[in-house]
């Protein structure tokens, strides 16, 4: 049971630090932003149409695969322990 616990906090610790390098790279990115005046006339009209809808990134599909494999490997070990005990 303590490696079950071992690894879900290794593997949140391991989700937090991709979170926080993410959003470190996003800001550092913000903050640096040169926007390219001279290009400033050479502007191309996008289309009048709007699209609604949602658009998940590789991001939230990543935390939570994380997780449901965490919990898969978990209910598996539990299983195995079950087993073993009998």
């Amino acid at each position: 049971m303590k490696t079950v616990l071992m690894s879900m906090f290794l593997s949140i610790l391991i989700n937090i630090l991709y979170m926080a390098g993410v959003l470190t790279l996003a800001y550092v990115q913000t903050v640096r932003y040169q926007p390219d005046i001279t290009e400033y006339e050479n502007v191309h009209f996008l289309d009048s149409s709007v699209a609604f809808g949602y658009s998940g990134g590789f991001f939230s599909t990543f935390i939570l695969m994380t997780i449901i494999g965490t919990f898969i490997v978990w209910c598996i070990l539990k299983l195995v322990i079950k087993l073993r005990a009998e």
